[in-house]
């Protein structure tokens, strides 16, 4: 019985330490055939519906070196004769740290490896075996080497006498545990399938990874008067311990040497390999390549290539990100002002901006990403916000990127002012609009019926608040018809969710609704409309308490958790006779609420003219807000100095 130079315990220790998951030690085994050269791998699997019962893994590779056995080999814990043969920037061996003999006790019991050879000394071929269990993994077992004919390689079982150890390979979520042992072994090793063309059977099947390939092309490059093949391959899924790389290849495929991409860890789910082959590397001095130019200029078309594959990939990764925050609600909200101008700009900043900086976007959680585009959202109105911003950017982007985050700069500033041009010119509608409403109202050549007005409020109705956006009932509307409206598109019901008996036969002249942003509160307002050249009566008001009472006996339209109520009833003059009635019901002249309100209901009587002027204020203040943010966004006038000539000229005139 032969030692490793190592205890039970510290071997054990080491392997939990750093092989945790039971796929990524069995892949430890396929990793030791691919570092023989084996060309072919063949796994065999026993196994019922949710657990592996048994493996067999073997190849025909250069098998194990019997000579080398104690010395090198078996003898050596966390050492491996591999660690002499790698090579800096290539992409073999693997096992060089020696932890993937005994990697098998995280899903099995023991290990038995059958193994042919051929000797350094005699060139023949020899055959034994190797047994260590998880119970003394410092003792291995070699049996006498015994010579053979045929090809070389090594087959290793692994055994499951014990159920706890079966046990670890099961997936609850995907009874077909087979299924997840082979995404494993594709996640691991496509990109090197693709490099030595290693193909790899399981139960006699030769495993397809295309479903990993998004997008793969072939495609030659010159360089000087060199040709170069170019095989690219977009993968859909990060690589399990592979960064995106080139891998440069002599005229026989032979690998010479291998570089990371400066495209990695961008958070831009750009997952890419690219194999680079050409005579070119067939008596080419790796130690000389930074002095080299055709390389030099080759690594430079190589970025430039890659970047120019990434473009689409980068807007589609974009569009996909803008989906998953809106989903989520992640966005701020918008009034009905803003979404005419400011919300399709806005969306626009945030797709330039998670195209520049994908990390942005996939390397946060969802509070940091709110936060991130709140910050754009105010970058469209405040400079301070933009600067902010920019800073962040500033921070992430690299030297070869400088040129990219100017331009970005100077198209938020261009969004900000579309947005403060965008909205200026809506002011001026909303400007027309009041002017309107104040020639109807005030025209006492030709008076205006209610219907007059009821009809432009309509499409205007923003002059009660921007959070209203939805026109349910107008003329002629009753509130049978205002309460099925009502469920059917506020609350979402159904015809049988909701009582269809008759409710009033009484017309509302608008019935507006509106959802608040802090919540589910459900914002209503009906708003009954005078005609401009009849005076306010008491009668008038008691309409609008009709109209209260119809609505807080409803349980359907009514409910003190989630809709809030408000009655406007809008005049140009009150009665004489009457005045003094209605300084009695307003509570506050300010707001025109009235003293009649009840829990979630709020009536309030408002003089048009007190009304207009109050749109009227809001308007001008921000107007000359934005005419302000306006003048310092606008390109400045340069003067030019004039030429000789041109003095010349201009003094002959005088």
């Amino acid at each position: 019985m032969a030692k490793v130079i190592a205890t039970h315990k510290n071997i054990k220790r080491q392997i939990e330490d750093n092989i945790k998951n039971p796929f990524d030690a069995f892949n430890e085994f396929i990793w030791n055939a691919i570092d023989a050269q084996a060309k072919n791998i063949h796994i065999t699997v026993k196994h019922d519906s949710q657990n592996i019962k048994n493996l067999e893994i073997s190849d025909d590779g250069n098998g194990i070196n019997y000579e080398d056995l104690e010395e090198e080999l078996f003898g050596k814990f966390n050492v491996s004769e591999k660690q002499v043969d790698k090579e800096k920037n290539h992409s073999l061996p693997r096992g060089e740290k020696g932890y993937g003999r005994f990697s098998f006790i995280q899903f099995s019991n023991s290990a038995e490896w059958i193994t042919t050879y051929t000797s350094n000394k005699d060139r023949k071929k020899y055959q034994y075996s190797i047994k260590i269990s998880d119970s003394s993994l410092d003792d291995f077992n070699p049996s006498k080497k015994e010579e053979v004919t045929g090809n070389t390689g090594t087959k290793v079982i692994l055994s499951f006498t014990e159920m706890s150890k079966c046990k670890i390979l099961t997936d609850p979520k995907n009874k077909n545990i087979l299924n997840k042992l082979i995404n494993s072994i594709c996640l691991e090793f496509c990109w090197i399938l693709e490099l030595y063309h290693i193909n790899i059977f399981i139960n006699g099947k030769k495993i397809n990874y295309n479903y990993l390939i998004e997008k793969k092309e072939n495609t030659k490059l010159k360089v000087e008067s060199y040709d170069f093949s170019l095989k690219f391959i977009k993968w859909t899924n990060q690589l399990k311990n592979e960064y995106s790389r080139y891998y440069f290849l002599d005229s026989k495929c032979n690998e010479l040497f291998v570089k990371t991409t400066t495209l990695n860890q961008k958070g831009d789910e750009f997952y890419h390999s690219l194999y680079v082959s050409s005579d070119f590397f067939d008596h080419f001095d790796l130690f000389k390549a930074n002095y080299d130019k055709v390389f030099r200029k080759l690594l430079d078309d190589l970025l430039n290539f890659l970047r120019k594959k990434r473009r689409p990939f980068i807007k589609n990764f974009s569009a996909r990100k803008i989906k998953e925050f809106e989903q989520k609600n992640l966005f701020p909200k918008f009034d009905k002002f803003e979404t005419q101008v400011k919300k399709p700009l806005y969306e626009k900043v945030v797709k330039e901006v998670i195209e520049f900086a994908p990390s942005l976007a996939s390397n946060s959680n969802d509070s940091q990403r709110k936060i991130l585009l709140q910050l754009i959202y105010r970058l469209l109105d405040d400079e301070e916000s933009r600067r902010i911003l920019y800073n962040i950017l500033e921070v992430l982007v690299d030297d070869e990127n400088k040129d990219q985050l100017e331009e970005l700069e100077r198209n938020l500033t261009k969004y900000s002012l579309k947005n403060i041009l965008g909205t200026l010119k809506i002011i001026e509608n909303r400007k027309n609009v009041i002017h309107k409403l104040r020639a109807m109202i005030d025209n006492e050549e030709n008076y205006y019926l209610e219907s007059d007005l009821q009809r432009e409020i309509e499409n205007h109705f923003w002059i009660f608040g921007e959070e209203y956006h939805l026109m349910l009932c107008a003329e002629e509307d009753d509130f049978t018809k205002l309460r099925n409206v009502y469920c059917e598109k506020i609350l979402k019901l159904k015809k049988d969710e909701y009582e269809n008996d008759a409710v009033s036969k009484r017309q509302v002249d608008l019935f507006i609704c509106g959802i608040m942003p802090e919540g589910r509160l459900k914002k209503n307002l009906i708003v009954e409309i005078k005609k401009p050249n009849s005076f306010l009566k008491k009668e008038n008001y008691r309409q609008i308490e009709d109209y209260k009472d119809i609505i807080n006996n409803d349980s359907n339209l009514n409910s003190a958790h989630r809709k809030q109520w408000d009655f406007i009833l809008m005049y140009k003059e009150i009665s004489k006779d009457h005045v003094k009635n209605f300084n009695d019901i307003i509570k506050d002249e300010t707001t025109g609420l009235a003293h009649d309100n009840h829990k979630n209901m709020r009536i309030f009587v408002i003089k048009w003219a007190d009304l207009l002027d109050e749109v009227e204020f809001r308007l001008k203040f921000l107007n000359d807000s934005l005419e302000e943010k306006k003048s310092k966004l606008m390109p400045k006038k340069v003067e030019v100095e004039p030429s000789a000539l041109e003095k010349f000229e201009d003094q002959n005139k005088t």
